[in-house]
């Protein structure tokens, strides 16, 4: 609205204001919150998703790198903080309540396909990894071992370059987390794009092929 079009004596106007400070800072209650507002036409789908700051996550998630952190230079400074693996744990489920909020609705309603959907993921991953995987090789050939490397077979090598799933860790040692991103990422895509009886046969069809290569995987390791 531009002021000077506004003739106060012939026009009325409503305007709604909401502090953001009153929002929840939980994750359920903010989504709750912003998904009534939407329903009311308080907001649009757009304005709502500009919302979803979830300040609480953001905490936990620094903790959970930081414990990350701490378990691989423990060598360091002579410690390991307990049960830190954990974080680890926790940082797959951040991973999924974040891709559910980002990219739910558009690749349930098909705004979003699932090759895209997974150029913009590996996109996200794979030239970091490789550069700190070939940091990883070219200092276990050289005989410096650091970022928990494995240095084995080629087969080996190409795998862990790629993130396929194997019995033993990855060049890069802390990889082996994102092989199951990588899963993860292609299950998403797929059960949210067919239907909901296709995806449970999907997820199903998934966990059970997952078990026969863990099984295959260690019968012959």
């Amino acid at each position: 609205i531009k002021w000077s079009d506004v003739e106060m004596a012939d026009d009325s106007y409503d305007m709604q204001v909401f502090p953001t400070s009153l929002l929840p800072t939980t994750p359920a209650g903010r989504l709750q919150t912003i998904t009534e507002m939407m329903q009311s036409g308080m907001l649009t789908a757009e304005e709502g998703r500009q919302l979803m700051d979830f300040p609480d996550l953001d905490g936990a998630r620094g903790m959970a790198a930081a414990l990350v952190l701490m378990r691989h230079s423990g060598d360091l400074w002579g410690g390991y903080p307990f049960r830190n693996y954990l974080a680890v744990d926790l940082f797959f489920l951040l991973s999924g309540f974040v891709l559910a909020h980002a990219f739910e609705a558009r690749l349930r309603d098909r705004r979003l396909s699932v090759s895209a959907f997974m150029a913009q993921r590996l996109l996200r991953i794979y030239p970091l990894y490789w550069l700190a995987s070939g940091l990883a090789l070219l200092c276990g050939l050289a005989g410096f071992h650091v970022f928990d490397s494995h240095l084995e077979s080629l087969p080996h090598t190409i795998k862990s370059f790629l993130l396929v799933p194997q019995s033993r860790n990855p060049v890069l040692g802390p990889g082996w987390t994102l092989v199951h991103e990588v899963r993860f990422y292609v299950t998403f895509g797929l059960t949210l794009m067919w239907a909901r009886r296709r995806a449970l046969a999907c997820l199903w069809i998934w966990g059970l092929g997952s078990l026969a290569v863990l099984v295959f995987s260690h019968s012959f390791a």
